[in-house]
């Protein structure tokens, strides 16, 4: 339950909440301004995305394959998913973006006043949850599979063209 949720569907409020609901209430007013902002300055957020993408993938690319030729091919097939990845990158900025940027200036302009604590999260994991949870990793290892032996496919195709 977010912070703006449980004061605006909630409860009869005390007066010594009432500075408390105002600043939810304004709070969400940053929350719709910062999504319209999100949506009338896409092309502004896409070449974020894709100085941000061209930075972190060259470095990552750098960091992790020092095999040169080997890097080369990763560093074309990095630009190559750039598309891609400014498509998920916007539609991940869109959703998330701007409630984190509200909170971060919530907790920025607050002094004295917090956000109020939400419900405490039970410690001890259920019996199904573990079983989603083991479920849904071999899901994921199964998929990382597919997609290694697809991505090696790929790149022997790759190499039979190119030394054609």
């Amino acid at each position: 339950m977010s912070v703006t949720t449980y004061f605006l569907e909630g409860e009869d409020t005390h007066p010594v909440l009432q500075d408390e609901q105002t600043d939810v209430e304004q709070m969400h007013d940053v929350l719709l301004l910062l999504e319209n902002l999100a949506l009338r300055e896409e092309t502004t957020v896409k070449l974020i995305l894709g100085c941000l993408y061209d930075i972190g993938a060259q470095t990552l690319v750098d960091q992790k394959v020092h095999y040169r030729p080997a890097n080369r091919l990763a560093s074309w097939v990095v630009q190559s998913t750039k598309p891609v990845a400014l498509v998920l990158g916007l539609r991940w900025f869109k959703r998330n973006a701007p409630k984190a940027i509200s909170d971060w200036l919530y907790s920025q302009v607050s002094s004295s006043r917090s956000l109020p604590s939400e419900p405490p999260v039970p410690t001890v994991p259920s019996e199904h949850l573990l079983e989603s949870h083991f479920t849904e990793l071999q899901r994921l290892r199964a998929r990382v599979r597919w997609l290694s032996g697809l991505s090696i496919g790929m790149i022997v195709m790759l190499i039979g063209v190119v030394s054609r």
